[in-house]
């Protein structure tokens, strides 16, 4: 008897602490996701740049060849859906996911997010991204294909190989 006595004991503690614990006050969600207190407007105006340009593919390619510049790897891209992710491994890993859309306006919206894990990131590091990404768009946006003057042909290989 004394046995069961114990044993209805242990099953009221737990029944008990299982009560009080959820009756703990857990913080609001927005303190959770915005532990920096900034808000989901400031976040997407960081991560954020339309650019005058109505060729998405020509805004894809920007954005790969940037990511390249900065030494990043990329994991994946999808034309149809605009999704480029791609991974930097120095000291650090640094996650980053690219969305480019085309709007109606005859313009290119593109999106990043960053991801390094635990560490918070500063603007600094999106604004690096679009600087360098701002270059790359203009230099593809003004490039003129090399001459066919200056191309080799067979003939000047042959002369330059003898």
């Amino acid at each position: 008897m004394k046995v069961w006595a114990n044993s209805l004991k242990a099953v009221l503690m737990i029944i008990a602490t299982t009560q009080l614990v959820s009756c703990a006050s857990t913080p609001p969600v927005r303190e959770i996701i915005y532990e920096d207190q900034m808000t989901q407007l400031q976040a997407r105006s960081i991560q954020s740049r339309t650019f005058e340009m109505t060729d998405r593919i020509k805004a894809m390619r920007a954005v790969i060849t940037t990511l390249q510049d900065l030494d990043f790897v990329i994991d994946q891209a999808d034309s149809r859906l605009g999704i480029i992710t791609a991974t930097k491994l120095k000291s650090y890993h640094l996650h980053i996911t690219v969305k480019v859309d085309d709007r109606s306006s005859g313009r290119i919206l593109v999106r990043i997010q960053l991801s390094a894990g635990m560490y918070p990131l500063v603007e600094a590091v999106y604004q690096e991204f679009f600087t360098s990404l701002e270059k790359n768009i203009f230099l593809k946006g003004y490039y003129l294909p090399t001459p066919k003057s200056l191309v080799p042909t067979e003939s000047t290989r042959n002369k330059h190989n003898s």
